[in-house]
């Protein structure tokens, strides 16, 4: 796990207060740990392209990947870039829900409704993978660990 480890006196306040003293950073630990995290998305992108056919999609800066209100039909995987998710608010300002990257599930949102509830925009030159919900759902059937991609991502 990456955290700010505590100061030495917020480590010893915390561990009069608890009993319990705080875990050590070890720095060769949490890159291990970034290597293995880098790894396992690496696996389920593969395990997505091996089950179903893709559909890449390259994104540019400020290029909606979907909007609010759009029919939902696929669902869409980050391969590379960053996205926000976005909802306006009543007075028309932009408000952030999330920000997406490699491996996030993009668009969700759309369905429980038919439709997409946010807009998700691409923020650097990326590509997604357009994943059309109905053969999704079929290869999903058959291949219980996609499955577990799928809601790993839920």
């Amino acid at each position: 796990m990456l955290y700010d480890a505590p100061t030495p006196r917020q480590a010893s306040l915390l561990a009069a207060r608890t009993g319990v003293a705080a875990p050590r950073r070890t720095p060769g630990l949490e890159l291990a740990d970034a290597a293995a995290h880098s790894r396992a998305i690496g696996e389920r992108l593969a395990l997505i392209s091996s089950c179903i056919e893709v559909q890449r999609q390259l994104m540019r800066a400020e290029q909606k990947v979907c909007r609010a209100g759009d029919r939902f039909t696929h669902l869409f995987v980050v391969n590379s870039g960053f996205y926000k998710v976005v909802t306006l608010s009543p007075d028309g300002r932009e408000q952030i829900v999330s920000f997406k990257f490699r491996g996030d599930w993009l668009g969700l949102d759309g369905i429980a409704e038919g439709a997409h509830g946010c807009d998700v925009i691409a923020m650097d030159i990326g590509e997604v993978w357009a994943i059309p919900y109905a053969a999704l759902l079929q290869a999903c059937a058959t291949r219980p660990a996609l499955m577990a991609v799928l809601h790993e991502g839920m």
